[in-house]
């Protein structure tokens, strides 16, 4: 009885072990949007972005969102809006589900910029663990399935990439 106690009680945790070995190790990032304001009067100084991110191997999502800048000039002088810094290794930013956070390891631009993704995690033995991963600069040439970047006559510009099919995927980094 002891014996096959013991044998189930193995193959169970070998099974556990294979299984999460077996699962993506990767985020999956169907959508970065990166939104650069007018400056118009009376419109939104800030630039903001969201990224909708899903870690495979726990196949948990969480939406990241931030807005920070002023990106453009205010048009009123008497009232500067106060500095918000991007979100940065020093202070990132969290996202709707705390467990996962983000920054920008570059950023030039809206057009210019990567990101980072971080996964904090309860692993099948219990302990704390985290995944990382970070894209190539996000930009037509590195994710041409999917990126698109316009200017409005408003003077509104956006830099996207949206692909639910074929999303950006960032393997795991090694710690």
């Amino acid at each position: 009885m002891l014996l096959t106690t013991l044998l189930i009680t193995s193959g169970l945790a070998v099974a556990a072990l294979v299984s999460q070995a077996s699962e993506p190790q990767e985020f999956h990032i169907p959508l970065i949007n990166v939104i650069h304001p007018s400056g118009r009067p009376g419109q939104s100084t800030y630039c903001t972005v969201r990224i909708n991110a899903t870690d495979a191997s726990t196949n948990t999502s969480a939406q990241c969102n931030a807005k920070f800048g002023p990106c453009v000039g205010s048009s009123s002088t008497d009232d500067p809006e106060p500095e918000i810094p991007y979100p940065n290794a020093t202070h990132p930013e969290p996202c709707d589900d705390p467990s996962f956070r983000f920054y920008f390891p570059t950023y030039q631009s809206i057009g210019n910029f990567s990101v980072h993704i971080t996964h904090a995690y309860e692993d099948a033995s219990g302990e704390e663990a985290t995944h990382e991963g970070e894209t190539e600069t996000v930009t037509r040439d590195n994710y041409p399935d999917g990126y698109l970047y316009v200017c409005g006559g408003s003077g509104v510009c956006s830099a996207t990439f949206y692909n639910d099919d074929n999303p950006i995927v960032l393997p795991f980094l090694d710690h």
